[in-house]
């Protein structure tokens, strides 16, 4: 879904693109049709909330992640976040999330590693408490 934080939106214009990854149908429904929807489906409203508050929660998320400056700050939080554990697909996808470039990202895995800050086996981060 996109757009869908706009429906009820004093300013519904849409800032920024879309873009599909693959073939995909648009549906255009409007604030009445989605208001009838979610009144005569529970199951509905309560999947409809869900996506919208883990949208405001992410992105408020992101928004605390972009605001911590240093790298191993912003990797603690993360962890933190993570209940103080992540494992990763690579150390690319990693920087990518944290907003990082990959060497930064991994000096300071070494680095923390190093100062047992956090423990690192393959490709498992885990906070030391």
């Amino acid at each position: 879904m996109f757009g869908n934080n706009l429906v009820f939106s004093s300013t519904p214009r849409y800032r920024g693109d879309v873009i599909s990854q693959k073939q995909s149908e648009i549906w255009f429904i409007s604030r009445g049709n989605l208001l009838k929807l979610l009144k005569q489906d529970d199951e509905l409203l309560v999947l409809h909330l869900t996506q919208q508050s883990d949208f405001s929660k992410n992105l408020n998320f992101k928004i605390k992640l972009l605001t911590i400056s240093g790298a191993e700050d912003r990797l603690t939080y993360y962890l933190t976040f993570n209940k103080g554990k992540i494992t990763y697909k690579s150390i690319t996808k990693l920087a990518n999330e944290l907003y990082l470039t990959r060497e930064s990202l991994s000096r300071t895995i070494t680095k923390m590693v190093k100062e047992k800050k956090i423990t690192q086996i393959n490709k498992t981060l885990k906070l030391v408490v």
